[in-house]
């Protein structure tokens, strides 16, 4: 990673486009408080340049006598700021014409427009943070549930960052022990005499990757979601429970079959997990293109979903092919078979029942009296916890790449103690001991490059 560390001034508009009661302006960089000093004009006391560190004071934007906005400003000295250097935040209204002419103002007298995630590049560079609180940052600025909050502020907290220096200290010195054995046998030793011990080392290291791994693909689905999709015959009732789950009325609701002919979607939260509702065409032979369109995106929906709730009419009688259609629909994606319209007369057979219930998991239900509604939703709550568990302090906010580095160093390490375990040439287990070391440092950027970094903060706002 280049060493060189940027030290202009850099400015930007550091809240949402829109308008509110405040919207921020922030500049950062060694000069920052005297380009805001040339500006701001404060209604009493010293100038910007002469105050304390973290002191705010009232006061006027203004450019060749002409006032701009009345503003608070606060003053950061560094290192004692998000980015460590010199930073000060102009605290305006809220309208977007007034923030880009403070804006416009700033950059003629002496600051540059930001790049996005500048502000927290910065960070990253002057060794505040690292590239998993970096990604930490972005993950809380996003996070569609108060549990992906918590998770992300412990990872901005450095919980992964101690986890992954904690793998790579112990890496490296066992590396740099291993190498020595190799190149000075007969002063360190062999370590390789012992491969049994060796071994479970290297087990240990890879228990705690295989944790890792997964508390990344629990944070995956809790940033993305787990996708749910309502699937069954027309007019089995997939609108009105799609309309329950989503708390509004989403989908049309008629007795006219086949009104759904494409697929609409609604995001809830289960147990602070966010969750992708799906409401699908319903399964029959198509009555036209574009219902068999709607249907083929159904049938592709169904395969791309976490699980399906496949819902059957209870007064409708059974077709002959009822569960070969679900099972043909379904494929391998787990599903939960749903009885519906439970507050009328049964027309299914308890016959035909029977075989279903004994090879599905199944609910009964009524959306028109809310009979087993709560039932229905604990199951969808069960199913959700088996895809992103109960345990917080576990999930991991991670971006695809790091995931991806996580699965290098995994692979790397389980080369490296298949060979302690089978007399392997020292040289290829040292080797990739090597690759696994370099991939966790490279998720805390220890040895990330400034492509990987320009991929990073390209995903931030400008002002962030």
């Amino acid at each position: 990673m280049n060493d060189e560390r940027p030290t202009d001034c850099i400015a930007a508009i550091a809240t949402p486009p829109g308008r509110g009661a405040l919207g921020i302006v922030r500049l950062s960089g060694h000069e920052a408080i005297a380009v805001a000093d040339r500006v701001f004009r404060p209604r009493h006391g010293a100038a910007l340049v002469a105050r304390r560190a973290w002191s705010a004071v009232l006061g006027n934007i203004v450019d060749d006598m002409d006032v701009v906005e009345e503003a608070l400003a606060t003053v950061f000295h560094a290192p004692q700021s998000y980015t460590t250097e010199n930073m000060v935040e102009l605290a305006c209204h809220g309208g977007q014409v007034v923030l880009a002419r403070v804006l416009d103002v700033l950059l003629r007298h002496g600051a540059r427009l930001a790049q996005p995630g500048e502000f927290t590049r910065r960070a990253l560079l002057n060794g505040r943070i690292d590239v998993t609180q970096a990604e930490a940052v972005l993950h809380l600025i996003d996070a569609p549930t108060d549990r992906a909050r918590r998770a992300a502020v412990r990872q901005l907290d450095g919980a992964l960052k101690l986890r992954l220096q904690h793998i790579h200290q112990n890496l490296l010195a066992l590396r740099a022990q291993l190498e020595a054995a190799i190149e000075f046998a007969d002063d360190a030793g062999d370590v390789f005499a012992d491969r049994a011990a060796l071994a479970a080392r290297l087990a240990t290291h890879l228990d705690e990757l295989r944790a890792l791994a997964r508390g990344a693909e629990t944070g995956r689905r809790m940033h993305d979601g787990v996708r749910v999709a309502l699937a069954g015959r027309p007019n089995a009732g997939k609108s009105s429970l799609f309309n329950w789950l989503a708390r509004e009325e989403r989908a049309l609701v008629t007795p006219i079959p086949g009104t759904t002919r494409d697929t609409i979607e609604v995001d809830i939260a289960v147990d602070g997990v966010p969750v992708r509702v799906i409401d699908t065409a319903g399964m029959r032979r198509a009555r036209g293109a574009i219902e068999q369109q709607g249907i083929q995106r159904a049938r592709q929906m169904l395969a791309d979903s976490d699980y399906v709730l496949w819902l059957c009419d209870l007064t409708r009688r059974p077709a002959r092919d009822e569960v070969a259609c679900a099972r043909a629909c379904l494929g391998a994606t787990p599903a939960v078979w749903v009885w519906t319209k439970a507050d009328l007369a049964a027309a299914w057979p308890a016959t035909a029942r029977a075989p279903i219930e004994a090879a599905w998991r199944t609910a009964t239900i009524s959306v028109k009296t809310g009979a087993g509604m709560p039932a229905l939703e604990a199951v969808v709550a069960e199913l959700v916890r088996a895809q992103c568990g109960s345990q917080d302090d576990t999930v991991l906010m991670v971006s695809a790449w790091q995931r991806d580095l996580l699965a290098r160093a995994f692979e790397a390490l389980a080369r490296a103690h298949a060979g302690a375990t089978t007399a392997a040439l020292a040289e290829l287990l040292v080797e990739d001991l090597r690759t696994a070391q370099d991939a966790i440092g490279e998720m805390t950027g220890a040895v990330t490059s400034e492509a990987v970094l320009d991929a990073l903060f390209a995903r931030f706002c400008i002002g962030k």
